[in-house]
């Protein structure tokens, strides 16, 4: 019997570990993929579809086969570093000389944020890149109706302020009563869920440029101190900084909708 293995370059983000098909291929055949391709732009959690042909260059049936997708950051797949989308078992052979064209569905899995990676395959021992690489992105802005979707939390954001100061009673009266890309169900985000959205690797503003610059850097969340009461926190995002605040003061809003996430 005889061994091979194919490897394709995929754009996926690795689940945090690498499966390889290793199967054993009928003697005479010879399973080798031939073309691999997808979107070239995917968010965090998108289900995407990646379609690629396996060819039997072979001179017998290659019998029951299986293929592994998966995300490379180069053009070189290996199954022990790169991350694996998804095994696919093919339980009729192909015949010498046969091509099969398929297109699987995988996930995107939470992972590398606005990196670029080859959509890769593996099958038998043969392996190749995509030709076009994937950017795997994490927010999505919809400037007609005013919102930001980050992928990675689930959260979807106001994607501006209103270029108003609020007091923090004042601010959650705000969030509560807006209506924002057909959406009523707006709340003062959680401290936490606030801090998710500050950019460390920008500065003036901290934030990614999906979100408009921030007309104001103080920004409320809904989180009380515990020690303080009539204090709550806010993020500063001029630098990315987090400090408490008497509710009285008025810092600007940016509200928030889903959860927990």
């Amino acid at each position: 019997m005889k061994c091979q293995r194919v490897f394709f370059p995929l754009f996926v983000v690795c689940l945090g570990f690498c499966f390889a098909a290793d199967l054993v291929l009928a003697s005479g055949a010879d399973l080798v993929l031939t073309s691999i391709s997808g979107p070239v732009k995917a968010f965090l959690n998108q289900t995407i579809s990646v379609t690629y042909e396996v060819t039997n260059q072979g001179d017998a049936d290659s019998g029951t086969y299986q293929i592994g997708l998966y995300l490379s950051k180069d053009t070189t797949i290996d199954p022990a570093k790169d991350r694996l989308l998804k095994e696919i078992t093919f339980p009729v052979g192909l015949a010498a000389g046969q091509t099969k064209k398929t297109t699987t569905k995988v996930t995107i899995p939470v992972g590398g944020l606005n990196a670029l990676y080859y959509y890769g395959g593996v099958v038998g021992s043969s392996s190749i890149a995509s030709s076009k690489k994937v950017r795997i992105v994490r927010y999505q802005a919809d400037s007609l109706n005013g919102t930001v979707t980050d992928h990675k939390t689930g959260l979807m954001w106001q994607q501006a302020d209103d270029g108003e100061e609020r007091t923090w009673y004042e601010a959650k009266t705000y969030c509560n009563g807006l209506v924002l890309g057909e959406h009523e169900d707006w709340r003062l985000p959680h401290i936490d869920e606030l801090l998710t959205i500050v950019d460390y690797s920008r500065y003036d503003p901290a934030i990614n440029p999906a979100f408009d610059d921030c007309r104001f850097y103080s920004y409320w969340s809904g989180s009380t101190r515990v020690d303080l009461p009539d204090g709550a926190w806010a993020v500063f995002f001029g630098t990315g900084d987090v400090a408490s605040s008497i509710k009285g003061n008025q810092y600007s809003v940016r509200c928030v909708r889903g959860g927990p996430w």
